[in-house]
């Protein structure tokens, strides 16, 4: 971003930010747990980064119900399909990705934290605690 560009979203209310960036349904084609397809507009805590712009939280604290991990392996977790477009994406990004942050219910995380970049393709992210 150009600092320009960061002033003016700096002086923008979250409301007005959440407006100008992508919505949940822009993103994700589906979103399962154990198999089992969720609902993106009630599991998923969205909220906005001035860097990152929206973002959308599985298992968020600020959530009423909680998903608990039962079994490990590819069918244990959570899975999704993205909705990447690389012609939506300025002509000097060389590829599209979508940042993933696994992170515990109590601590928050910033565009600094470490996470993971998954590229358009089919990527398989597993994390053992």
């Amino acid at each position: 971003f150009s600092a320009e560009m960061m002033s003016q979203l700096a002086t923008m209310s979250e409301e007005q930010r959440m407006e100008l960036s992508w919505n949940v349904s822009d993103i994700f084609s589906w979103i399962t747990f154990e198999d089992a397809l969720i609902d993106m507009n009630v599991d998923l805590f969205k909220w906005n980064d001035i860097l990152l712009g929206n973002c959308f939280t599985f298992n968020h604290r600020n959530l009423s119900f909680y998903y608990l991990a039962r079994r490990p392996g590819d069918h244990g977790g959570v899975r999704a399909s993205l909705k990447i477009d690389n012609s939506e994406y300025l002509p000097y990004i060389e590829y599209s990705s979508i940042n993933v942050y696994v992170h515990s219910k109590s601590e928050d995380f910033y565009y600094e934290s470490i996470g993971n970049s998954m590229t358009a393709s089919e990527a398989l992210l597993s994390i053992t605690k």
